[in-house]
């Protein structure tokens, strides 16, 4: 396992935690460490698809989880993490608990935090990123397991995607950035994810 020394949010480009923030947690900045629109379009969608339910976990709540309690899926487990995620927000402002997330999480091929991330695939410091490799890394949080069996992973790609595709809808690139960024075998997922370039 590859480890890094702790980084502040400061020394993190703004392109990655805009990136991971569009793709993990929208709403982090605007709720209370639970983001109940999401948990209740999961709970609607795991209907709709016999049962299987995606995860709705904020930032907070995966902090928690990484920090203080195993990965069981147990009943106990779920309400202990909301206990501690509810004392986390009350005491903890957001900037560091998004600062302490990207520190500790798990990006694939063994590598743990940002600042060994960003060494191990691009050779950089993380305030160094681009914003492609900021939507790149983002699209390794929610399976970094299967990313490092597959670096191919066309999940990966197609996460990498949308995060450019939020940067740019949301006014952080230009419109010249998004399509530049857009290699041409990407063909097969610029067509789930066709967006309005007016």
């Amino acid at each position: 396992t590859k480890s890094s020394k702790y980084v502040s949010l400061r020394r993190i480009q703004e392109h990655l935690q805009r990136s991971v923030i569009f793709l993990e947690d929208a709403r982090f900045y605007e709720h209370y460490g639970f983001d109940f629109y999401e948990i209740k379009t999961a709970i609607s969608e795991g209907f709709r698809e016999g049962g299987s339910l995606r995860g709705a976990s904020s930032i907070s709540q995966q902090l928690v989880k990484n920090l203080y309690l195993s990965a069981d899926r147990t009943w106990l487990r779920k309400f202990v993490e909301a206990l501690i995620t509810i004392k986390l927000e009350l005491q903890v402002p957001k900037y560091k608990i998004l600062e302490v997330y990207l520190n500790i999480i798990d990006w694939g091929q063994g590598v743990i935090g940002i600042r060994a991330a960003s060494e191990h695939y691009f050779n950089k410091a993380p305030e160094e990123l681009s914003f492609e490799e900021s939507a790149f890394l983002a699209a390794i949080i929610p399976n970094p397991a299967r990313f490092g069996k597959n670096p191919e992973s066309l999940f990966v790609r197609r996460q990498s995607l949308r995060a450019k595709q939020l940067l740019y809808r949301n006014g952080y690139i230009s419109i010249e950035d998004f399509k530049n960024s857009i290699s041409p075998n990407n063909e097969e997922i610029e067509t789930e994810t066709a967006f309005d370039a007016d």
